[in-house]
């Protein structure tokens, strides 16, 4: 009996399996880290090792990879996950072949060390306390990455370029705003118009409804294909319910299909075991307001989380005037069957903002949405279905004078105003409800050791219907189909080959019976890349990808009124209180319509990157970029077409004007770099700065000036200025005990912009009144002022934020945004006068980051932004 027992301890206390060593200890200590070191004799057939962990009851395991000293592997288990009762852990490594396998407990029977208060374990450090400057701690793992492959790699495996964002880099940064928070990516534009409106691109070509990037929350599309664009502030999650981001800088189409163009932005929520109870977020101050309420839970064969977020967004420039506000609902549940994993999920999104900037101006949007979402895995297959609701209200607000002052025209007394409300000039509010539902379907093969192929596909149908549009027009329906393969080949250990391709269809129908055929678009995106490892957590990778983006619905098969036909009239008043002229005008409409003969944007890029690991806790990434681009879409409006419905002459009300129009008509090339550094002093204090450089060339001006019928280059509706040409971000987070403190700067440099609502006060329009042609420019005739600048200055934003945490379940923290610039009211709309309406500068101390005017008395574009404090509570129960 005796020698049983002992053979009992001796299991207990010693696991040797394929000549691995590991003694658990008895005991551990909470809130404190666990080390987990065990020794591999055949270390050098080993790729790398995890320590799969979580707290006593989980459903889910959270991984880390060890670090490698010859035969003897460490890791760490992060103190919040040391908690009572006890702690699971179990380990595995993957070997250079590819070959994963449990060598030290299992995922169904994992180690369990109980966590007592007071206990020493034998396998915690037992060296002396180091101060918060002596302590070395080193990064505990190599990022994890599963965007860029659709399955788990470690990050200098992966074949695109990409970066990540951990739970603690959101946290740290301290906004309730994750457009903000990726601002610290390099190579990433953000652009703020409002307060509502966030306009993010990777590597360049930001606008009004960006469109370059895919948006997805756990594997689903938050990209309204509709309008073409993510609308970041309106996401259906909090910044709190967020685990990581990884961004992919490049084309992603090979693996996701249209509108992965430039890159993909892949956000992953958390899980019940994340949470563990509930917890409450508020965060107030001159920014708004925003709260959030989670809870959730797990044990052996499921999970929950739930969570609410209300925000209500300030206006930058009226403080307590509200710009947005955003209620969302977000609940999933994870359950643990015999053999797979099943997850149910569903939500809703209720939306209202003030000003969503457009290519024709400020846009009001009052939407609601709701979804569901479920998806089953089983080994290498994953299978995933999902469901959105929206129903939409887009009120537009076009930028046109309502007055007109005749001044120094002959036979046209000075001072004859011109009444254009006759017009009937006032595009309606559009509402539409769609429905979009979407099945994808993917499964791993391993056909030899060293060899993963991927197989996968989609489906979805979006329909859309609105009564707001053109009789014929008001119904819409579009399929999409994809079909992809990638291989990855690992011929030795130093070497991966990835090579990709992917089919998409996309099928437009709608019920215009004078449309015979369906329009159809097809697109092939391939990717290959070659990886070499020259040493552990080293990489060397080129790659050559390309993408494409489909034309959103509001560009190619929108139909709808901007001015009604029927009677319509001038009316101008003499000056002095003489009489008023009623000169009527034509019968014909204008409408706005999208072009059908669009076809999709086209990108290639080719990326050659370096990075890796040095002396332990420092990490470095240098990529070097070339991009062609071809068929992106260019919008133009022409104030010159519209004047074509005051042509007396013109009563036919089959005729219609087309003010604005959309042209595959830009082809363009892009180079630069991107430089990255992350230094990890200690485990208290982490620095880190990114450097990007950027440089955009248009290939085909004389092309576009044919088209439009131009000869100036400034009067090009795009210019390769839009683009800032160097981005610099850089941080510092210090965490000593239970008090954080972080830094963080972006500095961009000077842009120009121009397009339709720019230039649209240049431009000359003709009228024409008793049998008399008015030549001008609606900045000469409009009553009202218009000035402004289409130039955006270089600005530098510092931000900062500290917090202490109290009795380990309260969090008390201030913050600031801008911390250069001033709390000063607005004055004189933001801008410096050198003269009457004549601008010189803007107004000190605050920025804007996209161009500012004032048209016809009203101001239209950027926000000028001031600094703006905030304070924040976090509450666990």
């Amino acid at each position: 009996m005796k020698k049983i027992l002992l053979l009992i301890i001796l299991l207990n206390s010693t696991y040797s399996f394929a000549g691995v060593q590991h003694s658990p200890p008895t005991s551990i200590p909470p809130d404190r880290d666990f080390v987990v070191s065990y020794t591999i004799d055949e270390y050098k057939d080993i790729e790398f090792s995890k320590v799969y962990y979580r707290k006593r009851g989980g459903i889910a395991y959270r991984s880390v990879i060890a670090n490698k000293t010859g035969k003897i592997f460490e890791a760490i288990i992060p103190a919040e996950y040391v908690t009572f009762p006890a702690i699971e852990y179990y380990i595995t490594v993957t070997y250079t072949n590819g070959v994963t396998q449990e060598i030290f407990a299992s995922e169904a029977n994992p180690q369990a060390i109980p966590v007592i208060e007071g206990a020493v374990g034998k396998s915690e450090r037992q060296t002396a306390p180091k101060t918060q400057w002596e302590s070395l701690e080193v990064f505990s793992k190599e990022d994890l990455v599963v965007s860029a492959s659709r399955r788990e790699q470690r990050l200098s495996e992966s074949p695109s370029t990409i970066s990540v964002l951990t739970q603690d880099d959101i946290e740290n940064y301290g906004s309730e705003s994750l457009a903000d928070i990726i601002r610290v990516v390099p190579g990433l534009n953000m652009m703020r118009i409002t307060t509502a409106d966030a306009e993010i691109s990777i590597r360049g070509f930001n606008r009004e409804g960006s469109n370059k990037i895919l948006t997805m929350v756990d594997g689903r599309s938050v990209y309204v294909d509709l309008f073409g664009m993510t609308f970041w502030e309106f996401l259906p999650i909090s910044v709190h319910d967020i685990k990581r981001v990884e961004v992919i800088r490049g084309p992603g189409s090979t693996m996701y299909g249209a509108n992965a163009f430039s890159g993909v932005v892949s956000i992953f929520t958390k899980g019940g075991e994340d949470i563990k109870g509930s917890r409450f977020y508020i965060s107030g101050g001159e920014t708004g307001l925003s709260s959030t309420f989670q809870a959730g839970d797990s044990n052996e064969n499921y999970s929950y989380r739930v969570s609410t977020t209300f925000r209500n967004l300030y206006s930058y420039e009226d403080r307590f005037n509200t710009d947005a506000q955003n209620i969302t609902g977000d609940g999933v549940v994870d359950y643990k069957l015999t053999k797979g994993k099943l997850r149910f999920g569903a939500g809703f999104i209720k939306s209202y903002a003030e000003e969503i900037f457009s290519l024709i101006g400020p846009v009001g949007v009052d939407a609601y949405q709701t979804y569901a979402y479920s998806s089953y895995s089983i080994n290498d297959l994953e299978i995933s279905l999902w469901y959105l609701f929206l129903n939409a209200t887009l009120d537009v607000n076009f930028p046109f004078p309502d007055t007109l002052v005749l001044n120094n025209i002959s036979g046209i007394p000075n001072g004859t105003e011109v009444d254009m409300s006759g017009l009937r000039f006032d595009m309606p509010a559009v509402n539409g409800i769609s429905h979009t539902a979407n099945i994808d379907v993917q499964n791993n093969f391993r056909l030899f050791e060293d060899n993963n192929l991927l197989v996968g596909g989609n489906y979805r149908l979006i329909t859309f219907n609105s009564e707001q549009l053109k009789i014929g027009y008001q119904k819409f329906y579009q399929h999409l189909v994809g079909l992809f393969v990638q291989d990855e080949f690992k011929p030795i250990k130093q070497i991966i080959l990835n090579a990709g391709i992917r089919f998409d269809l996309q099928d437009i129908e709608d019920n215009n019976k004078d449309l015979k055929d369906e329009k159809k678009r097809y697109n092939i995106s391939p990717r290959a890349s070659f990886t070499f490892l020259p040493y552990e957590e080293h990489y060397l990778r080129l790659s050559v990808g390309t993408a494409f983006r489909n034309p959103a619905f509001f560009e190619s098969d929108i139909r709808t009124v901007i001015v009604p036909e029927g009677d319509k009239s001038l009316k101008a008043t003499l000056p002095g209180g003489g009489f008023t002229i009623t000169q009527p005008v034509a019968k014909t409409g204008i409408d706005y319509y999208g072009n059908r003969d669009l076809d999709p944007e086209q990108i290639v890029t080719v990326d050659l990157g370096y990075g890796g690991r040095a002396f332990k806790k420092f990490r470095f990434s240098c990529d070097v970029f070339y991009e062609q681009l071809k068929d992106l879409i260019l919008f133009t409006g022409s104030v010159q077409n519209f004047t074509r419905a005051l042509d007396v002459r013109n009563n036919d009300p089959d005729v219609v004007n087309h003010i604005f129009n959309f042209y595959n008509l830009v082809d363009a090339r892009s180079y630069g770099f991107e430089l990255n550094l992350d230094y990890q002093i200690t485990s208290y204090l982490r620095l880190f700065a990114n450097y990007s450089f950027q440089r955009i060339d248009l290939m085909n001006k004389d092309k576009i000036k044919e088209t439009l019928n131009i000869s100036r280059d400034e009067d090009l509706p795009t210019v390769p200025e839009e683009n800032p040409e160097h981005k610099l971000n850089a941080g510092m987070n210090l965490s000593v005990k239970k008090f954080k403190y972080n830094v963080y700067g972006h500095f961009v440099s000077k842009t120009h912009r121009e397009n339709f609502i720019t230039n649209m006060a240049s431009e000359p329009v003709t009228l024409n009144m008793s049998g008399m042609t008015i030549t001008k420019s609606l900045r000469e005739m409009a009553k009202d002022p218009t000035y402004g600048t289409n130039d955006v200055p270089a600005y530098f934003i510092l931000n900062m934020n500290m917090s202490y945490l109290f009795f380990n379940k309260i969090k008390l923290g201030v913050g600031v945004e801008n911390l250069l610039g001033t709390s000063d009211d607005m004055k004189d709309d933001g801008f410096v006068f050198s003269d009457k309406y004549v601008v010189s500068k803007l107004q000190s101390g605050r920025h804007i980051e996209y161009p500012r005017l004032k048209l016809f008395g009203n101001i239209v574009g950027g926000t000028s932004i001031p600094r703006r404090f905030y304070g924040f509570v976090a509450v666990n129960f």
